[in-house]
């Protein structure tokens, strides 16, 4: 049974666990010169200083020791399995809150928000850095992450919303009954819609709107475009000439 499961979750990765992997944050400090550098690729201006702030700020969040752990304890695998377990747990965890009826205080909107603005730079990382991320599994691969982080942004930003209403008086121009109303609210915000019936009032509440809007042009229109053109591509790097991994 162990070995069923261990096949249905791995399959043939499973034969690449035991490859070595440089620890995390070693590779995240060379990675960091080379951009300093301008090792691999040139960049200046505007675009220099958004790829420093970028690859800078993985340092103050959770992500990168999670990939750093995995990959100490479990290799190429566990570094990846890691990083799918992490992403999960913050797929959840908005689910979870509405779910369990926490109280809506401040520490847990820090930790929300936290978490929200480490999937917002990750996934800008991944087109200004890419010179500077190793050979990734698959681009399909790559979608699904990329789906399972729009899902988690959206519910994240509903948490926000539901709870920033309690809060402040006329946040909305109506209270949120419930958590699901929130999460309508941000998903339709997210496909940029807009059916009226919820709308913000407050000031910070439009600002977030405005936040979330411009976020998502950019994620559909940048982002997801970015990895779905190359989709059919399928495997890794390794056909485009000149490609190597950082490590």
């Amino acid at each position: 049974m162990l070995q069923f499961l261990k096949t249905l979750l791995m399959g043939n990765e499973l034969v690449r666990s035991n490859q070595r992997e440089h620890p995390e944050i070693r590779v995240q400090v060379i990675n960091l010169y080379r951009v300093w550098r301008n090792k691999g690729y040139r960049d200046f201006g505007i675009e220099r200083l958004i790829r420093l702030f970028l690859i800078a700020s993985q340092f103050v969040f959770p992500g990168l020791y999670v990939r750093h752990i995995g990959a100490k304890y479990g290799g190429f695998l566990g570094r990846r399995l890691a990083v799918e377990i992490y992403i999960l747990f913050k797929l959840m965890l908005p689910v979870l809150v509405f779910a369990g009826d926490f109280g809506a205080g401040m520490p847990l909107l820090m930790l929300i928000a936290y978490l929200l603005v480490e999937t917002m730079l990750y996934l800008n990382s991944l087109i200004f850095l890419s010179f500077q991320f190793s050979a990734i599994v698959s681009y399909r691969r790559s979608l699904i992450s990329l789906f399972i982080n729009f899902m988690e942004i959206s519910l994240n930003y509903g948490l926000v919303y539901f709870i920033l209403a309690k809060c402040y008086k006329d946040f909305f121009n109506k209270s949120f009954d419930s958590g699901l109303e929130a999460v309508y609210f941000s998903f339709i915000t997210s496909a940029t819609i807009g059916y009226g019936d919820i709308f913000p009032v407050h000031t910070l509440a439009r600002v977030l709107v405005l936040s979330q809007v411009v976020f998502s042009f950019v994620f559909i229109g940048l982002i997801f475009n970015y990895f779905a053109a190359r989709a059919h591509l399928g495997g890794d790097y390794s056909h485009i000439p000149g490609k190597k991994k950082s490590f």
